[in-house]
This record gives C-alpha cells, sequence and structure tokens, in this order.
C-alpha cells in the first residue's frame, strides 16, 4: 500500500471528485422520489415540516374524495326524485282519465267489432287476425271487471213467522198428504 505515492494536487482533486459523486447521487435521489429532504439528518426542521404537510395533503386527498362520494350520492338521489314525480305525475293523468270516463255500459257496436269473422261451420276461429283480435279482448279483460254481469237477484227477506203461525203451517201440510 505504501507503492502508491499522490501528491497533494493530485489527492484534492481526488478527494473533489468523490464529494462531486456524493452530490451527484444525492441530486438523482432527490429527483427519483420528489423531496427535497429524504432523511432527517440533511435537515431536520425541512425534513418533519415536509413530512407534516405530506400528512395534511393526504388528509385533504380523503377530504376530496369524500366530497365527490358525497356529490354522487346526491345526484343519485336527485334522479331518484325526479322519476318519482314522473310516477306521480304519471298516476295524476291516469286518475284524471279515470274520472273523466263515464261509467255504465258500453255501446254494442264497439263491443261486437272485436267479435271473430271468419268463423267455419263448426263456430271455429277462421284466421289467425282472429286470434289475435280475441287475446286482445280477453286482455282487455280483467278478471276483477267483466264487461257485462246481469243484476243479481235480491235474497228473501227472513221470514218472521210467530211459533203459533208455524204450527198451523205443519198442521195443514199433514192434512195435505
Amino acid at each position: 500500500m505504501s507503492g502508491i505515492v499522490l501528491s497533494a494536487s493530485v489527492r484534492q482533486n481526488l478527494l473533489s471528485l468523490q464529494s462531486t459523486a456524493d452530490l451527484l447521487a444525492t441530486t438523482q435521489n432527490d429527483l427519483a422520489t420528489g423531496k427535497k429532504v429524504n432523511s432527517a439528518l440533511d435537515n431536520p426542521t425541512n425534513f418533519f415540516t415536509a413530512q407534516g404537510l405530506d400528512n395534511r395533503a393526504s388528509d385533504i386527498g380523503n377530504l376530496l374524495d369524500s366530497i365527490g362520494n358525497g356529490v354522487q350520492v346526491l345526484q343519485a338521489a336527485n334522479t331518484g326524485l325526479t322519476s318519482l314525480q314522473g310516477l306521480v305525475n304519471s298516476a295524476k293523468s291516469i286518475a284524471n282519465q279515470v274520472l273523466q270516463t263515464t261509467v255504465g255500459y258500453s255501446v254494442k257496436a264497439s263491443a261486437t267489432s272485436l267479435a271473430p269473422t271468419g268463423a267455419g261451420p263448426l263456430g271455429a276461429v277462421g284466421t289467425a287476425t282472429d286470434l289475435v283480435n280475441m287475446a286482445a279482448v280477453q286482455t282487455i279483460r280483467s278478471p276483477a271487471r267483466p264487461l257485462f254481469s246481469p243484476p243479481r237477484p235480491a235474497p228473501p227477506p227472513p221470514s218472521r213467522l210467530v211459533p203459533a203461525q208455524i204450527r198451523s203451517t205443519r198442521s195443514t201440510r199433514s192434512t195435505l198428504r
């Protein structure tokens, strides 16, 4: 080891190159991480200030995400309320149409116009169009509300015979036999 002899100027240039290489490595590390100070050893005040600011930026980013989620929830609620308003308006118009329709029986011509026209000798439906028309009539009718139902006769009033009258009717029946 003692065989290499360096002059003072060469030694100075070698130390200068080593410090330049260290500064170059530090600069590349700063550029790679995006931080001015990478450890508390470089500059404690700047390092802890930067760490606090990074934490604050992370918190603000989380708040921004929460606000974005809240805005999406409000937009979804607005869409839901708008569609509900449309349904209510539709129900109102249907109710108004029901109130404006006349109550009673329809005209005979409109009821017979949907009857099948191509019936054969056995009364069978003759064409596919007639089948479609009959299917349309069946879907129009609802089982809860038929197009025509005859009035029901009133039930007979309950008998209010006195026991003496009941006995007299029994005796007349027995004499008639």
